[in-house]
Order: structure tokens, then sequence, then C-alpha cells
């Protein structure tokens, strides 16, 4: 079976280049169209380059490099020789700019030589996922904190505070860390970041988070901290105001 859910490419027999665009930590489907019955089957044919890329993981490769999941075609009389689809599964995990390698099939008889009758080349586009890889949550009195973070992905710094006695955290150092490819998301005015109140509909006065939303487009060993201040933003800024800094770890 197919899951229907997963992005999946039709490819006729005689096979062609194609492109397909999929989701990065998610999987999907080559469905090449064949007939074993004449001795020919697909092979994927670059397995050792993709394993070593670590970008694009064979799921279901039977010890010939060929796969496990062939579906035939229905017939309802019960004849031999209709053919079918040879279904390829993959996963797609995160490029990090790296080059992503393309997924080259051949159609041939396994034991003759030769090239192949067919060849199907599929370029692949890998789509990055919005959603958050790793958070940490810091109480209103934390002058410290750390989070590990990764190439490519998303993570939020969330801090705890109430904005009804006038008081918000700041994101101070945004240009510092911008140039070094850490780069926020959903800084608000005056560089806050998105407020989620904790009080029960209705009721004011409990505080809350602020939520700091970031993508790390470029991971280096000499990283910025995250700076942070807890101030009314109406008053000057002075020495007093309480400070934050969030290193990060790779």
């Amino acid at each position: 079976m197919v899951d229907t859910n997963e992005p999946s490419l039709k490819i006729l027999e005689q096979g062609g280049n194609f492109d397909l665009d999929v989701n990065e930590n998610s999987s999907f489907n080559i469905i090449l169209n064949g007939n074993p019955t004449t001795g020919y089957s697909w092979f994927l044919e670059n397995v050792d380059e993709l394993r070593a890329s670590n970008i694009i993981e064979p799921i279901n490769l039977d010890e010939h490099n060929g796969s496990k999941n062939y579906i035939s075609d229905a017939n309802k009389n019960a004849m031999c020789g209709v053919g079918g689809v040879f279904v390829f599964k993959f996963k797609a995990n995160k490029a990090n700019r790296k080059e992503i390698p393309k997924l080259s099939f051949i159609y041939k008889r396994p034991w003759e030589s030769g090239d192949p009758d067919f060849k199907a080349v599929i370029t692949l586009k890998i789509k990055e996922s919005n959603q958050i890889s790793n958070e940490v949550i810091l109480p209103q009195n934390a002058s410290q904190g750390e989070i590990k973070i990764n190439e490519g992905e998303l993570f939020s710094i969330k801090l705890k505070g109430n904005p009804t006695t006038g008081y918000s955290w700041f994101l101070i150092n945004d240009e510092e860390i911008a140039n070094a490819g850490i780069i926020p998301l959903n800084l608000g005015e005056n560089k806050s970041g998105s407020y989620i109140s904790h009080n029960p509909k209705g009721m004011v006065g409990g505080g809350g988070i602020f939520d700091f939303q970031f993508k790390a487009s470029k991971v280096t060993n000499n990283l910025p901290s995250i700076k942070f201040t807890y101030r009314r933003p109406w008053e000057p800024v002075n020495d007093n105001d309480r400070k934050l800094e969030v290193t990060l770890i790779n």
C-alpha cells in the first residue's frame, strides 16, 4: 500500500527526468511502472551516495537495491503478466545547506550487463519545516540560561514575566546575533517577543510568557549569546535594569 498522505511521484516505465518537492523530516514515495514478469525491475542506482549524504534515507530496499514493495495491477480475471508498480520509500532529513543528491533509478534485467533500457532521475527540493525544534523556559528572576541549537532549525526562548506591572522582556542585541546567523523571527514593538497570558479568561494580573523565536541559519563555534532586559519601556535605560544572557550551544 502507498500512504496517500505522503508526497509521491508516479513515473512511467520509460523513465525520464523529474523534479519533486518534499518536506524535511518526512517520508515520500517514488512509484515506477514496470512489469517484472518480463524479467525487468527497477533498481536504485546510487544507494551509496544517498547513504553517505545522510540527507536522503532509503527505507524499503531489498538486498539488490530494488523495492520490497511491488504492487501488481488489479486483474479480476487473475491474468498474469499485467505489470504493476514498484514503490520506493524514502525519508528526507535536514539538508543544512548541503547539496541534495538526486535519485537515480535504472530499469533492467538483473542478469544482463550493459546499459539499462530505461532510467529515471529525480531532482529533489527539501522544504524547511517551520516547527520549533528546541525551546527553553526561564523564570522571571533568571540572569543566565542556555539552549542547544542546530543549523537550519528554529528555536524558542520563553521568558516568564508580567506586563501588567509595566515590565516586559526585550531583546537587546538583535543586530549582533543576526550578523552571526541567528535570525529573530517574531520581534514586536520595542523588540519584545510574542506574549502568551497564563490568566484564566477574564482575569488580569497573573503574568505569562514572552516567547522569542529564532532561526539558526548559520552555526559556528563562536556564536554570541542572546541578551535580554526586563524593564518598563517608557523609563530611561539604566544599569539597574534586569539583564538575562542565554548561551547558545551547538
